[in-house]
């Protein structure tokens, strides 16, 4: 199934040094899809100085959410600030040659960005400031070709200012599902999959104190991260025996385009699920689900992009 952006569809991306001001959008990608969501909830009280109505209310507007759902077309260039505030931090090193090394990894999320989405050929935008990341998705198959990165937004408010004009960049680096190189995990190589979904999710929890919009995001549950892969059958054996076995491994997931590489590492990953669909035609498929986790010495997840782009949140 072809993938294509909507007419005139962007969104900007901007770093908070100040939870909830908002600041110039430093980076900017076209958009698949943006679902921007406000929701106020409110409650009602009895009004007792109204004379001659015994069920006169008053209501009273008790917190304000902003929330979006942004999907992007994956790419190795112009992607970094979306991976930092996704997981948490980065670190670059390089050049090697021309090329620069940007590794991802959870840590404590940054302040907030500011993000503008804008909507076709809509005069004003959606500018919404203090946005967090409470989770993600990354997927690319063999259906779907171009890689896509789907995430949530939650704000501390928005407002619907004139639309900013979006700036691309001289070229565009998408991540294709051929770039896909051999998966491993467990001394099992040569892996091809079909398909592949990495997850993340932040555990985030809006807190409110004297104001009707959020003052801040705190993590209020562990971190989950996730995979599912999908392939045609190859290995029956040795999958089904790590499973009963409880084995761990690193679950390494690379694509590649000449220097350029966008590399998913979940380590000590252990399968908690294996799907071995029998049709009455076609190859026999599998679809295994792993869960990695973290140990003393490293976090459960570390993506790491290579490309010619000396900043890991401008590149």
């Amino acid at each position: 199934m072809a993938i294509n952006t909507p007419r005139n569809g962007a969104v900007g991306f901007g770093e908070e040094s100040t939870f909830g001001t908002a600041v110039a959008r430093a980076v900017w990608r076209p958009a698949i899809g943006l679902n921007p969501s406000l929701k106020t909830a409110s409650s009602d009280y009895q009004d007792l100085y109204r004379s001659g109505a015994g069920s006169a209310k008053r209501n009273s507007i008790d917190s304000r959410e902003f929330s979006d759902s942004v999907s992007l077309l994956a790419s190795y260039t112009r992607f970094g600030m979306v991976l930092k505030h996704a997981l948490g931090s980065v670190g670059s090193t390089g050049p090697v040659g021309s090329d620069y090394t940007h590794t991802y990894d959870p840590a404590a999320l940054p302040t907030g960005l500011t993000v503008e989405g804008i909507r076709g050929s809509n005069a004003t935008s959606e500018l919404a400031v203090g946005c967090q990341i409470p989770d993600w998705t990354f997927e690319s198959s063999t259906r779907s070709k171009r890689a896509v990165f789907t995430f949530g937004l939650w704000g501390k408010d928005s407002t619907r200012p004139s639309k900013g004009t979006p700036s691309y960049g001289a070229t565009d680096d998408p991540i294709l599902h051929y770039h896909l190189g051999s998966t491993t995990w467990n001394s099992i190589a040569d892996l091809k999959p079909t398909s592949v979904r990495v997850t993340g999710n932040n555990g985030l929890e809006r807190v409110y104190t004297k104001a009707v919009t959020v003052d801040s995001f705190v993590e209020s549950g562990d971190r989950v991260y996730g995979a599912v892969v999908s392939f045609y059958d190859t290995n029956i054996d040795d999958f089904y025996d790590a499973w009963k076995a409880g084995t761990e491994s690193d679950l390494v997931i690379p694509y590649a385009n000449g220097s350029l590489s966008l590399t998913f590492t979940l380590r000590n990953a252990r399968i908690t699920n294996i799907s071995e669909p029998i049709r009455s035609g076609g190859a026999l498929t599998r679809e295994i689900t792993f869960a990695p986790r973290a140990d003393g010495s490293d976090e459960a997840l570390a993506v790491v992009i290579v490309n010619e782009n000396a900043s890991g949140i401008a590149n």
